[in-house]
């Protein structure tokens, strides 16, 4: 190639002004798009984590069972109050007299102060009734207060005990699956139909049966 002077560094600015416009500005607008859509995806991933349900630590059956195996129960429509003694216990007052006992299915549920903890809690009054209750107590700071006890039925089985798996911060369901008896059936046979029983927790406590 021969210099032939000036206009030859005219002819170079014409071509890097062509290629810095066709192909450094296309590279530019490029980059915005792809920060763009970083920011996007940055933002979706951040409403994801901050609004996620993420399940809570719970208890096992065994860890809910040594909690509640030494703890004090009230039998339900009395006064009496009953320490436990590896889940069972006897006892009686002037009125009544009977057994008491927490066994399994169990349920705990987070929530803001701690553990809500289920188990089914039978008792019987010193007739031949055999009565079936929820039971709550409320877990803080390892210590276990009954709370109160919902009752299912005579001689039925509890089956499971439902209930959320995630953190709880106010009112919330639990459902009973249980087997209790046909109308004319004999409570000495076995139940067989299938129930279910939705209640209402509030406060530690349970307050509404959902199934009416």
């Amino acid at each position: 190639m021969v210099w032939e002077g000036p206009s030859d560094i005219f002819r170079l600015d014409i071509v890097w002004g062509f290629f810095y416009s066709k192909y450094m500005r296309a590279d530019n607008e490029r980059k915005k798009l792809l920060l763009i859509l970083l920011l996007i995806g940055g933002f979706v991933v951040l409403v994801f984590l901050l609004t996620r349900t993420v399940p809570a630590i719970l208890y096992t059956d065994s860890q809910i069972k040594s909690t509640l195996d030494y703890s004090t129960v009230l039998i339900p429509e009395s006064e009496v109050s009953v320490s436990l003694n590896n889940g069972i216990a006897e006892y009686e007052d002037s009125e009544i007299e009977g057994t008491v006992e927490v066994t399994d299915p169990y349920l705990s549920v987070k929530t803001n102060e701690g553990y809500d903890l289920f188990a089914t809690m039978t008792y019987t009054t010193g007739g031949v009734g055999e009565f079936v209750t929820l039971a709550i107590f409320e877990e803080e700071d390892g210590e276990v207060i009954f709370r109160n006890s919902f009752p299912i039925g005579d001689r039925v089985i509890v089956k499971d005990i439902i209930g959320p798996e995630s953190p709880q911060q106010g009112a919330y369901r639990v459902i009973v699956e249980y087997l209790d008896h046909e109308f004319n059936q004999s409570l000495t046979e076995s139940p067989k139909i299938q129930k279910r029983l939705e209640l209402e927790i509030e406060d530690h406590s349970i307050t509404t049966n959902l199934s009416e």
